[in-house]
This record gives structure tokens, sequence and C-alpha cells, in this order.
């Protein structure tokens, strides 16, 4: 094998790969992997190799936030065109509901609205509407209510009682999630 061996090559192989220096030596075909690993260290791959990661992580979460963005812009333009099409929708329902017409019951002639809103129209109208809606906040609670019969009832029941009702430290947090899930 010649003695001259591509150093440059084998220095971008690792900061951009997965592979450890004894994988990159194998595959390469070195006999003796202590002079890519002394290179390595000379020239600080390892280094390289996280200013490397951290540098194409930054640019993922960018994109990902970029994406983010777009698709919540996207959203709102969605709602406003949906709520500019219900107002203009409400508009004409309101035109149209002050419209009547003369028609002729039991011999007399009357006015009557023009168009009719049925209460299962209306229904249909305000569920399309709270569709547009997001809950602003879910909200759960959980209490425990206790009543105790006994007028004898000793400090260590009590003791036990407050145990029992405490969050514990690798169970339940304070605010009802588990220690890992970060509630």
């Amino acid at each position: 094998m010649n003695k001259t061996h591509d150093y440059l090559t084998l220095e971008r192989e690792f900061i951009t790969g997965d592979m450890s220096i004894r994988e990159l030596v194998r595959r390469h075909g070195f006999r003796n992997a202590s002079v890519v690993h002394v290179q390595a260290k000379a020239q600080d791959w390892y280094g390289k190799r996280g200013a490397y990661r951290r540098q194409a992580q930054a640019k993922t979460m960018a994109r990902l936030a970029d994406s983010a963005a777009r698709r919540a812009e996207r959203e709102l333009e969605v709602r406003d065109h949906a709520l500019e099409t219900i107002d203009a929708a409400f508009g004409a329902m309101e035109a149209q509901l002050q419209q009547t017409r003369r028609v002729q019951r039991d011999g007399e002639m009357v006015e009557e609205p023009l168009v009719r809103v049925t209460p299962k129209d209306f229904a249909i109208l305000l569920d399309c509407v709270q569709k547009l809606e997001r809950p602003a906040q879910i909200v759960e609670q959980r209490s425990l209510e206790v009543s105790v019969q006994s007028t004898e009832i000793n400090v260590q029941q009590l003791a036990r009682l407050a145990e029992f009702t405490r969050p514990r430290a690798r169970g339940l947090s304070a605010s009802g999630g588990t220690a890992d899930d970060g509630r």
C-alpha cells in the first residue's frame, strides 16, 4: 500500500459520517489504525464533527421553524377567508330575511318572508362556525373529597391519608402529569 494517504478525504468522511475511526481505517484498507488516530487527534476531527453536527442541527431546526411558520400563516389565511365568506353569507341571509312577498291565504293577501330559516338551518350554521373556533385552553381538574364519620381518628391515620394523596417523587407531579412528561 502506498505510504501517502488522502487525510482530507478521510477527515471529510469522518466528520460528515457516523463511522468510528476504526471503521474508517477498515473501509480504506489501512493496516495500522494508529496513524489515522494520530492525524485525527492532531486535526481535531472529533471537535469538527461536533461542530458540523451542531450546524446541521441548527439548519434543520431553522428549516422546521420556517415550515411551521408557513403552515401557521396559511392556516390563518384559510380561517380569515372562511370568516369573510361566513360574514358575506350572513349579510346575504340578513338581506334575504328582510324580503317579503305577498301571498293569498284564506282569501286574504298577507306578507310572508321570502326565505324561511328553520331551527335546523340555524343549528347547522352554528355548528359550522364553531368548527372554526379552537378551544383556547383545555383544563382538567381533579378533586378528592373525604368524609370522616368517626370522631376517633388518630394522627397516624391522617398522616397516612395525607401521604397517600400527595404526589409521589417518581410518580405524579403536583400538576397531575408524570415527572417525566413535563406537566
